[in-house]
């Protein structure tokens, strides 16, 4: 397989691209020889491959998933199941073709940081009461 393309506008949805270097560890990998000798081997790894999404955005899939379609400001949809994979003029985010994908689908859907409001559960104390129903303490 050739050197993966840097990723820029003209690159089509959907096509792999080249990893950006940030996602990529240094990971350690030990070898023996038939004469005893120990080498060390040092390769830079990642558990993602980079997908263009068509506008110049580059979208981590996790190896054995599949870009199904989307953008980073509006939301990515990533399948399990390879029949799902992104199809150029297919918008398959929308309900009508969500419903007919085939595997699991995730979605990372973005956010601010000044919107996220994080709920403590665990102050709230309830206790089961009559038919299954929970009322506050």
């Amino acid at each position: 397989m050739g050197k993966l393309p840097e990723n820029t506008t003209e690159v089509e949805a959907g096509s792999k691209v080249k990893m950006p270097e940030k996602w990529l560890t240094d990971t350690v990998a030990y070898v023996s020889t038939e004469d005893g000798k120990q080498i060390e081997e040092s390769k830079k790894v990642a558990s993602v491959y980079a997908v263009s999404t068509g506008e110049g955005e580059t979208i981590p899939v996790p190896i054995g998933f599949y870009y199904v379609g989307g953008k980073i400001n509006e939301g990515v949809v990533i399948s399990d199941n390879e029949a799902d994979r992104y199809e150029v003029g297919v918008d398959k985010t929308t309900h009508e073709y969500a419903t007919k994908l085939k595997g699991n689908q995730f979605v990372w859907i973005p956010c601010k940081i000044e919107e996220y409001k994080k709920i403590n559960w665990r102050k709230r104390k309830y206790k089961m009461g009559y038919g299954n129903r929970l009322s506050r303490i």
